[in-house]
């Protein structure tokens, strides 16, 4: 368990550290051997409860990892306050350490909101094992159980394909799509075997076009909430959370092929500068066309229906998220230059959305990306 809670101090800082500094840090230290031995010992007993038990141990561990991180950041600002550390130096140092603390403060919130689900899987677990003592082995189950949950890069880039459970309890993708096209006025400009992709501005085979999902469908239903004031099923049967696009497009996985609204009615292809791929809209013209080649080209409909703003600016905000967090200075600078539109009707929760990109990205969201929002 040692491993889960220490973040050991470099020699040389440790040096410029204060000695009280030092103590404080020994003292964690201490406390870390002191959760281990407890954790073991759980893991070792034979009581019914000892999952729950630990469960518990656990949590106070990562709550004391907490602690522990807190000082080395406090002893970093003192550091750097005094003179000793360099502004560059404070900054390089600072980085590992914010990280560190972000995760572990989500890990502890996840197993808090989930400990029913995580107690469940770690007591199938032990079903499946050997009856006798939880091995060790479960301290790293837990681990990769709440990091699945919270892993920043699976947030940003889920959303592709819903899983099975999504796709059976929660979506009925037929009554989206039908959902979708009566929305946009596509049934009375049906063509036999054909459906309008709104970002080519033509018919192509029904085969070849999906539904575009603006929100990711594999969101998890208490982000939703918390994001966008709706229960998860209300938002992915909203037809104004969809719209049609090529599935040659969908399948390239390109993350960075977004909508934005500019304007009134007017809605706009923005795509990133890394993907270039090739497709066929409608195989008996053999026409090829290049992804990038769509960027700022406006969307086309066939009735005054458009997209629902707020669900074009999240995923907008999905791709910002990504691009900072690969450091894409280019793609990012750009989206940073720019005053973003107030969004009309139910508000986006500003709270919720600035912790939802400190999490996904480990950046605080700018200003402009929250002006005109409420909370």
């Amino acid at each position: 368990m040692s491993d889960m809670i220490s973040l050991p101090v470099p020699e040389r800082l440790s040096a410029l550290l204060p000695e009280n500094r030092r103590h404080m840090l020994h003292g964690h230290e201490e406390i870390s051997i002191s959760h281990s031995s407890k954790l073991y010992n759980v893991a070792q007993g034979s009581s019914p409860s000892r999952t729950s038990d630990f469960l518990d141990a656990t949590i106070a561990a990562l709550e004391d990892e907490m602690e522990y991180i807190s000082c080395i950041q406090d002893g970093l600002v003192e550091i750097t306050t005094s003179g000793v550390l360099s502004n560059d130096a404070f900054q390089t140092e600072m980085g590992p350490v914010l990280n560190r603390l972000r995760k572990t403060s989500h890990t502890i919130d996840v197993m808090k909101r989930q400990r029913s689900s995580i107690e469940a899987n770690l007591n199938d677990v032990k079903r499946k094992s050997i009856t006798g003592p939880l091995d060790s082995g479960l301290v790293e189950k837990t681990r990769t159980h709440v990091t699945v949950r919270t892993d920043a890069d699976a947030t940003v880039t889920r959303g592709k394909g819903a899983p099975a459970w999504v796709r059976k309890h929660i979506h009925n993708q037929r009554v989206t799509r039908m959902g979708v096209t009566r929305y946009y006025n596509l049934a009375t400009e049906y063509e036999r075997g054909s459906s309008f992709c709104h970002v080519l501005g033509l018919f192509i085979p029904e085969t070849s076009i999906t539904v575009a999902y603006l929100v990711p469908k594999t969101m998890d239903q208490a982000e939703v909430s918390r994001i966008f004031g709706v229960q998860y099923d209300v938002l992915l049967s909203d037809p104004r959370n969809g719209s049609w696009k090529c599935v040659v497009l969908d399948e390239s996985k390109n993350e960075d092929f977004v909508y934005k609204r500019e304007s009134g009615q007017t809605i706009r292809v923005k795509v990133g500068s890394l993907y270039h791929f090739t497709f066929r809209p409608m195989i008996k013209e053999h026409r090829l066309m290049i992804i990038q080649d769509l960027n700022d080209r406006v969307l086309s409909f066939l009735s005054e229906s458009r997209p629902q703003c707020r669900y074009l600016y999240f995923r907008f905000l999905l791709s910002y998220l990504k691009a900072k967090r690969l450091e894409l200075s280019d793609v990012t600078a750009k989206a940073e230059a720019q005053r973003f539109w107030p969004l009309s009707g139910e508000y986006l929760n500003k709270s919720a959305l600035k912790t939802f990109a400190r999490y996904v990205s480990g950046h605080e969201l700018p200003d402009q990306f929250s002006y005109g929002q409420d909370n």
